[in-house]
């Protein structure tokens, strides 16, 4: 029976987050599981139970936001803090397990900025993206201009945060949001005050990542989006799979369907990927010491 199990991630600077371990009974690996821009983690824990039972223990967590007061806060330390705490915290729960990196939308963006994202041996990103306005199709690319030049922009003025009606989500800080709204008003999407792009880490990733288009998500995730923010990760072995409602039996997937319970059918693909990146030998010795511890289409790029 999967375990879980309340936790606290401690950052960098001094910050904590709430977290959550589901812990497989008989894990073959561990994985971080990096959520959506304003949606709580305890929104994928059905995702995350369906991982563990496929032997996969997942530790999901909350970025920093509006409970952190006192501190400057920006989007980028959501990856240079939050997500790198979660992978150091996933690597001492790990041991001699493998460890592995599911992210969703923003948490696949800011893997790359994470200094311990290099510990991860296969990452899967689901509809994540580059966030530049210019990449979405007809009339939402208009659409997303007046998101990020005038509507967005206006609420954070009058509100000093960005209200969660918005977006669909919870409401973020006003550092956060103003960080977003800049880097969606760039070609380069991440990227610092002056324009340079942030790419901290990016280029050492050599290993295999999954990216999952879905063909229903142009409002948020649209295909262009998706290969440009491939090109973030400029050495790693990149797969591009797309997925249609129809092929799970549900009438829409959009941003965040993937991982409700209607498409959990979905989930053991997810798995078999994620525990096939294993190398053989790496995976009989993790479950050999946990023994003696416990007596669609494909487009290649």
């Amino acid at each position: 029976m999967v375990s879980v199990e309340p936790l606290s991630l401690l950052t960098s600077d001094g910050l904590r987050l709430p977290a959550t371990l589901y812990r497989a009974p008989s894990p073959r690996a561990v994985v971080v599981l990096a959520g959506g821009t304003g949606i709580p983690h305890g929104f994928y824990r059905h995702f995350a139970r369906g991982l563990s039972e496929h032997g996969l223990t997942v530790l999901s967590f909350d970025y920093r936001g509006l409970a952190h007061t006192g501190v400057p806060l920006r989007m980028a330390d959501w990856g240079r803090r939050d997500l790198d705490a979660a992978l150091q915290q996933g690597s001492a729960l790990a041991g001699a397990l493998p460890l592995l990196f599911v992210g969703h939308s923003v948490g696949g963006q800011l893997f790359g900025l994470a200094e311990h994202a290099s510990h991860v041996r296969a990452a899967l990103l689901i509809a994540s993206q580059s966030g530049y306005w210019r990449l979405w199709p007809g009339g939402w690319c208009w659409r997303r201009w007046l998101d990020w030049h005038l509507i967005m922009p206006l609420a954070i003025r009058f509100t000093g945060t960005l209200p969660g009606a918005l977006m669909g989500g919870a409401t973020l800080p006003g550092g956060i949001a103003r960080e977003w709204v800049r880097w969606c008003r760039s070609p380069h999407y991440l990227c610092e005050q002056d324009g340079t792009p942030m790419r901290d880490h990016f280029a050492r990733l050599r290993l295999p990542m999954r990216f999952y288009h879905i063909t229903d998500d142009d409002a948020v995730a649209p295909l262009a989006a998706v290969r440009a923010l491939m090109e973030f990760y400029p050495v790693a072995g990149k797969e591009l799979r797309q997925w249609s409602p129809a092929q799970w039996g549900v009438k829409t997937l959009g941003h965040v369907g993937v991982f409700r319970p209607a498409a959990s059918a979905a989930w053991g693909e997810i798995a078999g990927w994620l525990l096939g990146q294993i190398p053989v030998t790496t995976r009989c010795m993790a479950e050999n010491r946990m023994a003696e511890a416990h007596t669609g289409f494909d487009i290649y790029t």
